[in-house]
């Protein structure tokens, strides 16, 4: 694992087992088309709860086993976490109030 990969995993983890907020995983990859469209949908929506969301990205081309350890099998895909527990996976793209009201619901 890289050194970038290692601090990455490390900072999830502490999010992971450390925050009350709802975390937000997007797995994305550079040659992913619906990744670019998903981006700019999340990101709006992330902002509007950004005090009751933390949100990671990982790139599964340079962090291949954070994206194994999570099962993920393809791009785009969005994890939500909290208190420890997975609560939701996402994949592919969503419409913006999809992921305002389950944001919204469990803040």
């Amino acid at each position: 694992m890289n050194n970038k990969g290692s601090i990455l995993e490390y900072a999830l983890r502490k999010l992971y087992h450390g925050s009350p907020r709802l975390i937000c995983v997007l797995y994305t990859s550079p040659t992913c088309g619906p990744c670019r469209t998903l981006k700019p949908i999340l990101s709006k929506v992330i902002d509007e709860f950004e005090e009751n969301i933390h949100f990671v990205e990982i790139d599964i081309e340079e962090d291949p086993e954070i994206a194994e350890a999570a099962g993920i099998m393809g791009t785009p895909c969005v994890q939500f976490f909290k208190n420890k527990e997975l609560i939701r996976t996402v994949s592919g793209v969503k419409m913006k109030k999809d992921y305002r009201e389950f944001i919204d619901a469990n803040k």
